[in-house]
């Protein structure tokens, strides 16, 4: 799947390290907790269905994130907006420490319902009563094949080599369907 602007959609490493470093700033999480402690913080605020990405979204500006502005955002003295803003804005909000951008802004709001539903879904293997290392294996150790995930599956057949002609500008389509090799192309299809 694409977000907005075509890029791709879901969580990433550089998202969910700002996540952790909000946890840490909040004091949910320190430097003497143990890492299982961290992927449980972590995966809950993703879990949450009020304050979470796919939830409401929150902020992680805190006091004095107004003098951030100084550094080229705006101009001085200047607030950041209100969270309300970013949501009229996009589907999924998580705005940086400065008030100013959000980070989850290219994430689409199924993105986050599928990363927040399988958020619950390990920190419910986590919290089973099996033995840690059976429940280490169900969580890090198993493979998940996409038809357990989804419902649907396309199959899209793609040209294995295809270059625009030389000198030609344009579009795909009409690239392939002005030249010779493109009268060719619409024959093999046929």
């Amino acid at each position: 799947a694409a977000a907005a602007g075509g890029a791709a959609d879901g969580l990433d490493g550089h998202l969910l390290t700002m996540m952790m470093a909000h946890l840490v700033v909040q004091g949910r999480v320190n430097v003497f907790t143990p890492p299982l402690q961290m992927l449980r913080a972590a995966l809950q605020l993703l879990a949450d269905p009020a304050s979470g990405p796919a939830g409401r979204g929150f902020s992680m500006a805190g006091p004095g994130s107004e003098t951030v502005s100084a550094a080229g955002f705006a101009g001085p003295g200047a607030t950041p907006p209100a969270l309300d803003v970013f949501r009229k804005q996009h589907e999924v909000v998580v705005v940086d420490p400065t008030g100013w951008v959000n980070l989850a802004a290219r994430m689409s709001r199924s993105a986050a319902q599928h990363t927040a539903a399988a958020a619950r879904q390990t920190l419910s293997l986590l919290d089973s009563p099996l033995d840690p290392g059976a429940a280490f294996q169900a969580v890090f150790l198993s493979r998940v094949s996409p038809a357990v995930s989804f419902d649907y599956h396309w199959r899209v057949a793609l040209p294995l080599r295809w270059r625009p002609p030389a000198g030609k500008a344009g579009g795909a389509a009409g690239a392939v369907a002005g030249s010779k090799d493109g009268a060719a192309a619409r024959s093999k299809e046929r």
